[in-house]
């Protein structure tokens, strides 16, 4: 018998999508840009239609370049809304999950960290 994946969840990760940006809390973090990692991940079920994951990559983008923000929850936040309450052709979206890494914080003896909503 074969299978057939309409009305199946679709799990997709998206990422590391890396950025170079000013956001955090501290002056030092709003003047030098940073490395930052970003990871999409999606369930979705699927009907017909496969989720295009370049809509995905223009999100966070446009996310993260529009506005500088102190937390990074707050952008992790704003990225996962934005993705559950695009439009994708009636593809329904079951659950986002964001994480978003800042490389070389200033912050002593820290490599990296990281926030996941």
């Amino acid at each position: 018998m074969e299978e057939n994946l309409t009305g199946q969840i679709i799990k997709i990760e998206v990422g590391p999508i890396i950025l170079f940006g000013a956001h955090g809390v501290y002056p030092e973090e709003k003047k030098l840009p940073r490395e930052f990692e970003i990871v999409v991940k999606i369930d979705y079920f699927f009907k017909e239609k496969f989720l295009d994951y370049t809509l995905i990559v223009d999100i966070v983008k446009n996310i993260f370049y529009k506005k500088v923000y102190d937390l990074l929850e707050d952008m992790a936040l704003d990225i996962k809304n934005e993705i559950l309450n695009y439009d994708y052709n009636s593809i329904p979206i079951e659950k986002v999950k964001v994480k978003i890494t800042k490389k070389k914080p200033p912050i002593e003896h820290v490599e990296q960290f990281s926030v996941e909503v």
